[in-house]
């Protein structure tokens, strides 16, 4: 029961998250061109909701022809191929001509994948990657990834490097920074975030200090305005766990003197401690990798827990702040059904 609970709970998370991205997702930018893709591939497309564009195709085995050969270059082709037929459905204007092979590995499977970035005019487009994937037979499986639709900027920037590179370093709060590095691309704004955005000619700055400051700021060429900025130095993983010592949570020990903190030896050699911080990286590592989600309020909060409660036994619960546990309670599935609540909390 606890763990059917626990899954419901992380259920209804999933759904508040895709349902958010789904409103976003409402129309095609290119309807004709979709529903063509869908008929040659014989699956449904998923599309992106910056852009509009597919950015997933599965495609049913059997609606592509095998490379010719099992070579290298057959495979490429077989790509260009279906890029150049469909490059209204990925947003291209010129097909694979605006695409770049930058990687081409095998696995362990037989399975060949093929990495290209866009470029326009010469130039990277920021975030824009497009993956091609054959299965073992040499069949053209899966299509996946984001392309930049609609680029009419212009190429010439009208602000010099240095000028993006000032308004850069103005732009971020600290002390002794500088900019450590630049380059000219394309910057699509919203692409990062799923919204649609406008497209920009962009200088990409490094911004940082040398030990804890290092941002990306993106300048647009033309007027010089700061567009957007993405850190260089991501929070991550920080977990804390306390003793409640038989008391009311949090107990005695909160939040002063935790019991074990992120980076310390594990396992702690207490089992009730030991379950609830693995399940908690758990918890982390699936909404993380599924939605690129940092802790439960998407911007590194700290997941701290309690163990050895005394009050409303037996149970387990979110209270806003931390999550606590009577002894005997700490599984995965209860801990993993008690972080739920604090997601579901930060994504109505």
């Amino acid at each position: 029961m606890l763990r059917i609970m626990c899954q419901l709970a992380i259920s209804a998370v999933l759904v508040a998250m895709i349902g958010a991205n789904a409103e976003a997702r409402t129309q095609p930018r290119d309807p004709a061109a979709i529903a063509k893709l869908q008929s040659e591939v014989g699956a449904e497309v998923s599309l992106d909701a910056a852009t509009g564009s597919a950015k997933f195709v599965k495609i049913k085995r059997g609606a592509q022809a095998r490379a010719t050969a099992m070579t290298a270059q057959a495979k490429k082709d077989s790509t260009s191929s279906f890029i150049n037929r469909n490059a209204g459905a990925f947003g291209l204007k010129a097909g694979s001509a605006e695409l770049k092979l930058r990687r081409m590995e095998s696995d362990s499977y037989g399975q060949t994948h093929l990495t290209y970035t866009q470029e326009y005019a010469g130039l990277p487009v920021f975030g824009a990657v497009l993956k091609a994937h054959f299965d073992a037979s040499g069949e053209l499986s899966v299509v996946n990834g984001t392309v930049v639709p609609d680029i009419a900027v212009s190429a010439a920037p009208s602000r010099s490097t240095g000028e993006a590179e000032a308004a850069a370093v103005r732009f971020v709060i600290g002390n002794g920074l500088s900019a450590r590095g630049s380059r000219l691309l394309v910057f699509r704004e919203g692409l990062a975030k799923g919204v649609p955005g406008d497209n920009h000619l962009a200088y990409e700055v490094e911004v940082g200090n040398g030990t804890d400051v290092r941002e990306f700021i993106y300048v647009d060429a033309h007027s010089g305005k700061v567009i957007d900025q993405i850190t260089g130095t991501p929070d991550a993983l920080n977990r804390r766990a306390y003793d409640a010592q038989g008391a009311t949570a949090p107990g005695p020990n909160y939040p002063a003197t935790p019991f074990w903190i992120e980076g310390q030896a594990f396992p702690t050699g207490t089992l009730e401690a030991d379950n609830m911080i693995s399940a908690s990286k758990e918890t982390y590592d699936l909404f993380f990798n599924a939605f690129g989600r940092d802790s439960f309020d998407a911007a590194g909060a700290t997941m701290d827990s309690i163990f050895n409660r005394g009050n409303g036994c037996p149970n387990a619960s979110w209270n806003g702040l931390f999550i606590s546990f009577c002894p005997g309670t700490t599984s995965d599935d209860v801990t993993g059904h008690e972080w739920a609540h604090a997601y579901t909390e930060y994504t109505d």
